[in-house]
């Protein structure tokens, strides 16, 4: 393996609150909401924080790989003005039971 082969699966693997997941991928918080309800991203483990409280935390690599996904408009997503409805909101809620 190549040095480059080796940073790249050691970045995948590195854990990232949900804050800084949503910053990865250039979206607000709000967004990423979306992308969690609709079953497209789930956390990859938990922490917890100084005050005790848990902390999701995402997987780089999963972020990378959706990133990557063409049947999400992301400059549009990226481009949405704070207070107006995310294109995400429109994604199908993955806990609801098909009728």
């Amino acid at each position: 393996m190549d040095r480059r082969t080796v940073a790249r699966a050691s970045a995948a693997g590195h854990l990232h609150t949900r804050a800084a997941a949503a910053a990865i991928l250039g979206i607000r918080e709000a967004d990423f909401a979306h992308l969690v309800r609709a079953g497209l991203l789930s956390h990859a483990d938990t922490a917890r924080s100084h005050w005790k409280d848990l902390v999701l935390l995402y997987r780089r690599g999963d972020l990378d790989r959706l990133a990557r996904r063409r049947s999400i408009d992301w400059g549009a997503v990226r481009n949405t003005p704070k207070g107006q409805r995310s294109p995400l909101a429109a994604l199908p809620d993955a806990k609801k039971s098909p009728a």
